[in-house]
């Protein structure tokens, strides 16, 4: 079976197997106790276990997701201070995201719209 995007596994107390959720982000899970496959702490208000698996997955979007964000805010600033200050240094955006320490790699990743498209 096929897990939608943003589901994890939950396993709740005194149960044996493990119900799919949706959780829009990991931040509203606090842990309490973390095991070779399994993490063990509070989502929202009720003790749960979570597959370490669908945890980190969700783990790396949301930093996927603050990057862009970020990354976005300094495409704002770039664009406010461009035509005083940039341009006359003649820096393109992604020279200016280079400086801020951004690899190539990682300037293409965040600057593709078709992989951000419905996440903002």
């Amino acid at each position: 079976m096929q897990m939608s995007k943003n589901s994890i596994r939950v396993r709740f107390p005194n149960e044996s197997f493990y119900d799919e959720i949706n959780i829009k982000n990991i931040i509203d899970f606090k842990i309490s106790k973390e095991y070779d496959d399994e993490i063990f702490g509070y989502l929202n208000s009720s003790f749960v276990a979570i597959k370490k698996e669908d945890y980190k997955k969700l783990k790396t979007k949301e930093m996927n997701l603050k990057k862009k964000i970020e990354f976005e805010k300094f495409r704002e600033e770039w664009t406010e201070k461009w035509y005083d200050y940039y341009r006359l240094l003649d820096i393109d955006f992604e020279a200016f995201m280079r400086m801020k320490g951004l690899t190539i790699e990682e300037y293409k990743h965040l600057n593709n719209e078709e992989l951000w498209k419905n996440t903002l």
